[in-house]
């Protein structure tokens, strides 16, 4: 959740205020491993709810049967690349000596489940929300991107991109890319004027070779004041 930490043996829970914790539904777990074991799947994905002041939205996530189609969902960001809201299988990370990425301290879920799915046998999902995600705090994380969590962001792409461009599906990469891209703008819109140089000066070279229709399209609805030049310096 985005508060969690430890409690001494003396410290009582019924002190905390609950209303600010995120939390999962009892069965989450159970039903995940059920539909695990049925359908003999490496890793199971489910929705969740964003709650903020008395308001619950269900969020569905985006999901594919293929498993390329679904990976490149989450490289173009269509689709969570969190850990939280699904089950994964032990082997993917052993086998395959996937870990955590030392000095990622923000997008560190980015860097590893991309890498997890793409060696999943079969990947699921159930069609119910088990996780409360309770957001009290509305400013946009953009705001408050500070320049070592801009600095991680770039490094989850580094990794991504080392180990994607080994690979033979070249789909991958082409998702990377665009799903890149998109950060890239998404970042250039909502973020501090003050970290704007930063952003245009470190955001890793995003290679368009294959992609320029799909900048033009993005260029078109992004008239932003004051920043189409920025836009255009950056992407092009």
């Amino acid at each position: 959740g985005n508060k969690l930490g430890l409690l001494s043996s003396n410290f009582s829970i019924d002190k905390l205020d609950k209303k600010d914790w995120s939390y999962v539904e009892k069965d989450m777990i159970s039903v995940l491993f059920e539909k695990a074991k049925e359908e003999n799947a490496d890793l199971v994905i489910c929705d969740f709810y964003l709650q903020w002041q008395g308001i619950q939205k269900y969020v569905k996530q985006n999901y594919s049967t293929d498993k390329i189609s679904f990976i490149s969902m989450m490289l173009r960001g269509e689709a969570l690349p969190t850990v939280w809201n699904k089950l994964i299988k032990r082997d993917l990370y052993t086998k395959n000596k996937i870990s955590a990425v030392p000095g990622i301290n923000y997008a560190e879920d980015l860097s590893v489940v991309p890498k997890l799915c793409y060696y999943a046998t079969k990947i699921v999902k159930v069609d119910k929300a088990f996780i409360h995600y309770v957001q009290y705090n509305t400013t946009s994380y953009t705001k408050g991107l500070s320049e070592k969590s801009l600095k991680s962001l770039l490094n989850a792409y580094e990794v991504l991109t080392q180990f994607f461009s080994t690979k033979p599906e070249l789909q991958y990469i082409k998702a990377l890319n665009e799903g890149m891209a998109l950060k890239k703008i998404e970042l250039i819109k909502q973020i501090d004027n003050s970290k704007l140089p930063l952003l245009i000066s470190s955001f890793p070279n995003v290679e368009f070779k294959y992609n320029l229709n799909f900048i033009d399209r993005l260029l078109n609805d992004l008239m932003i004041k004051n920043r189409i030049k920025s836009l255009q310096t950056v992407l092009y």
